[in-house]
Formats: C-alpha cells, sequence, structure tokens
C-alpha cells in the first residue's frame, strides 16, 4: 500500500494470494485512498483460483478485471489497454 500512498497510478495489478495481506483487503484501502481524494483506480486481480465462485467473490470485492494465472501475455495485454482506454 505504501507504493501507492505517494503516487497515483494509472493501474493496478494484483495477486489475490500476498504474503501479510490479500489483495482483497488492498483492494479495500486502495478505495477507502481513493474516495479521499476523488478517484477510482481501475485494479486488475490476477490469481491461481479458478473455480466459478473464486471469480465472482473477487469481482464483487470491487476489483475492475480478473485474470487466472498463469497469465497469458495478450490477454494481460488486452486488460491493461481495456482499463487505460
Amino acid at each position: 500500500m505504501r507504493e501507492v500512498e505517494s503516487e497515483t497510478p494509472q493501474l493496478v495489478i494484483t495477486d489475490i494470494a500476498m504474503p501479510g495481506e490479500d489483495g482483497i483487503a488492498f483492494l479495500q484501502k486502495l478505495r477507502v485512498r481513493d474516495a479521499e481524494r476523488g478517484e477510482k483506480t481501475p485494479v486488475i486481480a490476477v490469481s491461481a483460483l479458478a473455480r466459478a465462485d473464486d471469480r465472482t467473490r473477487i469481482m464483487m470485492a470491487g476489483f475492475d478485471d480478473y485474470l487466472q494465472k498463469p497469465v497469458q501475455p495478450l490477454r494481460l495485454a488486452a486488460a491493461v489497454a481495456k482499463k487505460l482506454a
């Protein structure tokens, strides 16, 4: 979270399973920061979780997109381009 406190990123790509804090907790903190600044940073989740209910849970948490690992480079490029358009 430190990295986005001092910067205003155009896009964040985060894993769901991270040591110390999962991606959903990170997203919640980022959305609080965004609300304080009047922003909404696009956030793409990356995860090895592949069940349909995992995708639903991740998207319901407020992510803008979800990519399943292993991430295909063209799919990643397309997701980034879509969010930055």
